[in-house]
């Protein structure tokens, strides 16, 4: 049988001088361990050698034991990673109906002009029925609007008629 080499890679991983010292650690002979080094590490004697290299080689510790189709875990020498259950995702919501969406874009309109939404219904969607017919889309409605509205900046003058006018309300 050929040399596995763990005989010898666990005597460098534990810094130990002859391969007598390891034998002695495995309870078996110095000729025993000559033995491990020229053919190998007889498979009931991995375990073992394993368990004392974890602490200083955990990489060599696990060829040691998937040489023999096992795990560091399965020999008992580490904790098993905890089995991680994944709950499935809740399922989304379904989306409002349409007609609720519209009546909150409504409700906000309203309550920005301190207005009833009743009163705002036919403006918006006259203002709607054009930005479809010419194109535009809310996000640019939007954006216009926005800035229209800034305050100007501080020491900026007012040009008459572009802010402060009261809206005209009708009844």
């Amino acid at each position: 049988m050929p040399s596995d080499g763990f005989f010898a890679a666990a005597q460098s991983a534990l810094s130990l001088g002859s391969s007598a010292e390891l034998g002695r650690m495995l309870g078996i002979s110095r000729r025993t361990a000559q033995r491990f080094i020229a053919s190998g590490v007889p498979r009931y004697h991995k375990r073992e050698l394993a368990r004392l290299v974890l602490a200083f080689d955990p990489q060599l510790a696990a060829e040691i034991a998937q040489s023999e189709d096992h795990s560091l875990a399965t020999w008992g020498l580490v904790r098993g990673e905890p089995e991680v259950v994944v709950q499935p995702a809740p399922a989304a919501p379904p989306p409002p109906p349409p007609d609720g969406v519209v009546d909150a874009v409504v409700c906000a309109a309203a309550e920005g002009m301190a207005m009833m939404p009743g009163d705002v219904r036919a403006g918006l969607l006259a203002a709607f029925t054009k930005a479809r017919e010419i194109g535009v889309d809310v996000a640019q409605v939007e954006r216009v609007l926005r800035a229209a509205l800034a305050p100007p900046p501080t020491g900026a003058t007012v040009q008459p008629g572009h802010a402060g006018r009261a809206s005209k309300r009708t009844g």
